[in-house]
C-alpha cells in the first residue's frame, strides 16, 4: 500500500506547526489541571506511538521516491531519524500538550479521556492508525483517478480562455 507523500508531509507539518501569529494558549499559561489531562491523554492513548508510525510512513515514502540513495543507506537514515525523534520525545509531547490546550477546553479533554478509557474507545484508538493509513491510501487512489480528467478539462478551459 502506497502512502500519499504530500498528504503525509502536510499532516506532519500541521502536526508539528503552531502558527506563530496565533494567540494560542500554551502549556505554560494553561491551568495545571488542563495540562495534566492533556499529558494523561498522550500517555494513555498512545499518541506518541501513533505519531511515530505516521512520521515514519511519511519519511519512508519520501525516501522511497528518492532514487539517489541506495536502499541500505535509506534504512540507516531511517534508523538514525527514528533515534533522533525518540530523543526528542519530551519536546514532541510538550508540542502535543500545547496544541491540545490551545484547541480544546478542559471539559472536552476530560470527555475525550473518559471515552478513550472505555472498551469502545480503546478499540477505536487501537485501530486508528490502520484506519488513517487506509484513508490516506484510498485518498491517493482517488486523486490519481481524478487528476487526468481534471487536467484535461482544465486544459480545455485554458485553451478556450486563450481564444477569447
Amino acid at each position: 500500500m502506497r502512502i500519499d507523500v504530500r498528504a503525509g508531509l502536510c499532516a506532519l507539518a500541521l502536526t508539528l506547526t503552531i502558527p506563530a501569529a496565533a494567540a494560542a494558549q500554551t502549556a505554560a499559561s494553561a491551568p495545571a489541571a488542563e495540562v495534566a489531562v492533556a499529558r494523561t491523554i498522550i500517555a494513555e492513548t498512545g499518541l506518541m506511538r501513533d505519531f511515530m508510525v505516521g512520521f515514519e510512513q511519511a519519511i519512508s515514502a519520501t525516501m522511497a521516491s528518492n532514487n539517489s540513495m541506495p536502499e541500505a543507506q535509506q534504512r540507516m537514515f531511517m534508523d538514525s531519524l527514528r533515534e533522533e525523534a525518540l530523543a526528542q520525545e519530551s519536546a514532541i509531547v510538550d508540542m502535543f500538550v500545547d496544541v491540545m490546550v490551545a484547541t480544546y477546553e478542559q471539559d472536552e479533554l476530560e470527555a475525550y479521556l473518559a471515552f478513550a478509557r472505555t472498551p469502545v474507545g480503546k478499540r477505536y484508538l487501537a485501530r486508528n492508525v490502520q484506519f488513517m493509513t487506509e484513508v490516506q491510501a484510498r485518498s491517493e487512489a482517488l486523486g490519481q483517478r481524478l487528476v487526468p480528467g481534471t487536467l484535461e478539462r482544465f486544459a480545455t478551459k485554458v485553451r478556450a480562455a486563450g481564444a477569447n
